[in-house]
């Protein structure tokens, strides 16, 4: 029998990496001769996994992708991309396997598209085995998975975004499966009757997880007979250190010698069977990986989802087995800190959780009975099966199943925009309050973004899902005057909260339509904004709480400032806010000085003002009768309607109508 080749691709972490290698290894056992090569790319999760577990590997150029829009990161990532296709070529035409096991990330971006490159110039006989692991799958799968020989997904809902693809389950090493609880406490230094927490965030951490349990230590550590094994993460980054940060969040925690020795950190938590074998309960993330590992284990688990991924598929995950009974949710929340706004979750409620679970067995015994349901212990051979049929030329017909469809709004699978559109059509009507829950969720998510547009999108979900909880953050954003990147201010920007984020909090907060003196501290802010639109915003925003401002001097003058700003948009505002505000007759001269003003839209507010002033008795209407004539009423403005002579009529009418209703003296 021949000899076959096997090349593995997929990574970047080891959700995309553990499946590969759990694929590979049944393949190992049942090929004890097949040769296997991993590529990947260097520096990433595979690098170190991949050797450890006795695969050769090699390393091609490649970069997540930054967004459609046009930048230096979006240059980069063509170029290393490109790169990396021409070193896929190479290996491919080298290795020349017979069949390849995609499972999907960026790093497998090179081989997959040298792979479709070479299949169309008919240069290669090689299969492809494309591997889906999450409910909505990547945009490489999207595209990939439709050339393939055979995809398959780990969820039978995926297929309404692969229709061709076989639903398999998700791989999971056999030898995840049946290590005794005894040996495995017993090779981790456990004692047999502790209840053990086990806490991770997956190869590369999960901030939120790790702050979180390290400020829940000393209320868990209490309980002397809690033990806790955590798992930081070798992330590394500017942006966060996972190892560094832990250890100093835990030297500003008050623990014991005996407490500290209850508490054991690791980098990395390997090998990841006999720290589930010796756990009681596990903290999460909701990846389709982690969540059937733990679901073959037979573990409860206490899930902390990461937000706005593709499809929201780790919030979907979490709460489908959180309604079958075999795990309870925490979900992250936006909050301010001296880094901006994050995602967190608090220590003291991430403690309470832990505490009950692990203090209630019948809860924890029925869990883990639950999860058991969730868990194929079978998709493994399942996979291996095509992944042979594929290699021998065999491979069975794609079994004919409909495709599932969608009952109503699936929320988790809109974009932000679609849930912008979505709420500002329909509003907040029909949505049950589990959803509501979620959608805040997903606006908590938006807001602690580090990219602006993301950030606008959950600063108009406050508004639209009425989020009155949320004031302090909007006005948070509106306060913060954190300078923007140096290549943004080049391009004419000012804050890291940029204008367009800054105009839309105005407008939210005239949707919460909560009063109170940080509001007008705020407010006063806005009449002073850089940004044109949120100075006119700001004025809209006065208008709207008028009854609450009343006679506020401070806010006044602000306002009669702004009927002189350098931009007629915001000018225009201003005099229209004075209509609302103005005590004084002398208002009357400043209105005066712009009967002639050359832009026709600054006029208009004029007549609107004048109009409002007259209602209010600011005005004497026979004072103002006496000038119409004065009044420059041409119009640059091509409309069906001749909107300044319609303004200019009205206030005629209230004129005629306000000197009626004074009874003769």
């Amino acid at each position: 029998m021949e000899k076959r080749r096997y090349l593995l691709t997929g990574g970047g972490t080891g959700g995309h990496v553990y499946p590969a290698i759990a694929i590979a290894d049944e393949l190992r056992r049942r090929e004890p001769d097949a040769e296997f090569l991993y590529v990947g790319v260097k520096g990433k999760a595979e690098e170190k996994i991949a050797p450890k577990r006795g695969y050769p590997i090699r390393f091609v150029s490649s970069e997540g992708w930054p967004g459609a829009r046009p930048s230096l990161s979006l240059l980069r990532f063509a170029w290393r991309l490109g790169i990396g296709v021409i070193q896929a070529i190479l290996i491919l035409r080298q290795y020349k396997p017979h069949a390849i096991i995609a499972t999907g990330g960026y790093v497998s971006a090179p081989i997959m598209l040298a792979w479709v490159l070479l299949r169309k110039l008919r240069l290669t006989q090689t299969k492809a085995f494309v591997h889906e692991q999450n409910l909505m799958p990547g945009r490489l799968n999207l595209l990939i998975g439709k050339l393939a020989d055979r995809t398959g997904v780990s969820f039978e809902e995926s297929r309404r975004y692969l229709p061709q693809a076989e639903a398999v389950g998700y791989p999971v090493r056999k030898e995840m499966v049946g290590v005794p609880r005894e040996e495995a406490r017993k090779r981790l230094g456990l004692p047999e009757d502790a209840r053990v927490l086990l806490a991770f965030g997956g190869s590369q951490g999960a901030r939120t997880i790790n702050r979180a349990l390290v400020d829940a230590l000393p209320q868990l550590l209490q309980d002397p007979n809690i033990w806790v094994i955590h798992g930081v993460g070798r992330l590394d980054s500017p942006l966060y250190r996972a190892e560094k940060d832990t250890q100093d969040r835990l030297a500003q925690i008050s623990l014991t010698e005996e407490q500290r020795k209850r508490y054991q950190m690791f980098a990395y938590l390997d090998p990841i069977e006999d720290y589930y074998a010796a756990a009681d309960l596990v903290i999460g993330r909701g990846g389709a990986g982690t969540l059937t590992e733990m679901a073959v284990c037979g573990l409860a688990a206490l899930i902390i989802p990461k937000a706005n991924l593709p499809g929201d598929h780790q919030v979907r995950n979490a709460r489908a087995l959180q309604d079958g009974g075999a795990a309870e949710v925490v979900y992250e929340h936006a909050q301010r800190t001296n880094e901006g706004l994050i995602d967190v979750v608090a220590g003291e409620e991430l403690a309470s959780a832990v505490a009950h679970l692990l203090g209630d067995t019948e809860r924890l015994k029925k869990m883990r009975e639950a999860i058991l349901n969730f868990g194929d212990v079978e998709a493994l051979g399942r996979i291996v099966d095509r992944v042979q049929q594929l290699a021998t030329g065999r491979l069975e017909p794609l079994p004919s199943r409909p495709v599932p469809k969608s009952d109503g709004p699936v929320f988790a699978e809109m974009t932000g925009g679609g849930l912008v559109s979505y709420l500002g059509r329909h509003g907040l009507k029909d949505i049950p309050a589990r959803e509501l829950e979620y959608l805040t969720y997903r606006t908590d998510g938006y807001l602690s973004s580090d990219a602006w547009q993301t950030r606008n999108v959950g600063v108009k979900l406050v508004g639209l899902l009425q989020l009155h909880d949320h004031l302090e953050l909007i006005l948070y954003i509106l306060q913060d005057k954190t300078p923007a990147s140096r290549l943004h201010r080049l391009l004419g920007g000012d804050y890291r909260q940029v204008g367009f984020i800054r105009r839309n909090a105005f407008q939210v907060l005239r949707q919460l339509n909560v009063w109170n003196p940080q509001v007008r501290e705020t407010l006063l802010l806005g009449f002073e904004d850089p940004y044109f639109e949120v100075r006119s915003n700001a004025a809209q925003t006065a208008i709207f709480f008028s009854e609450q401002i009343g006679d506020d001097p401070e806010i006044l003058a602000a306002i009669r400032k702004l009927m002189m700003d350098r931009d007629f948009e915001v000018a225009r505002e201003g005099i229209l806010a004075m209509g609302h505000f103005a005590k004084n007759p002398d208002v009357y001269e400043a209105m005066r000085a712009l009967y002639t003003h050359p832009n026709w839209r600054l006029r208009e507010a004029v007549v609107l003002a004048m109009t409002r002033l007259v209602e209010r008795g600011v005005l004497a209407p026979e004072k103002v009768a006496e000038e119409l004539d004065q009044f420059l009423l041409t119009s640059i403005g091509f409309a069906p309607r001749f909107h300044l002579r319609e303004k200019m009529l009205h206030l005629s009418q209230t004129l005629q109508k306000v000197k009626n209703a004074v009874p003769p003296q």
